[in-house]
């Protein structure tokens, strides 16, 4: 997460910087029966150390955390998306910092099930 909304990214790479992030911790924690749960603020304390295994994927301290939600370069708040009951996208309002307009920016689905999450 150290590039993260630096100079040296796009809004793009930010997204799968992100998305890289929750694949390390869906494959680090097995335990889990599914995802940390549905808020961006529920996803940023399960990557920030509030874990089963107690491991922070991302600095609590990381600027891109604002009021406890990991926001996008612009500062608005990432939407951690359910498509199922196994997979999510994150999604990045873009430039505009409106949800579910043209400029918005999403990852292909992060799927649970390959590390072994299974629908509540």
């Amino acid at each position: 997460m150290d590039d993260y909304a630096s100079p040296a990214t796009d809004g793009v790479q930010d997204l799968k910087i992100v998305q890289d992030t929750l694949q390390h911790y869906l494959s680090a924690v097995p335990l889990l029966q599914r995802y940390p749960c549905g808020t961006n603020r529920e996803f940023t304390r399960a990557l920030t150390g509030d874990n089963r295994i107690g491991i922070a994927f991302i600095d609590p301290n990381n600027p891109a955390i604002i009021n406890g939600e990991l926001t996008d370069r612009w500062g608005t708040p990432l939407l951690f998306h359910p498509v199922s009951a196994t997979e999510v996208e994150i999604r990045s309002a873009g430039p505009d910092g409106k949800m579910w307009t043209d400029d918005d920016l999403t990852t292909p689905p992060v799927d649970g099930s390959r590390y072994g999450l299974t629908p509540p």
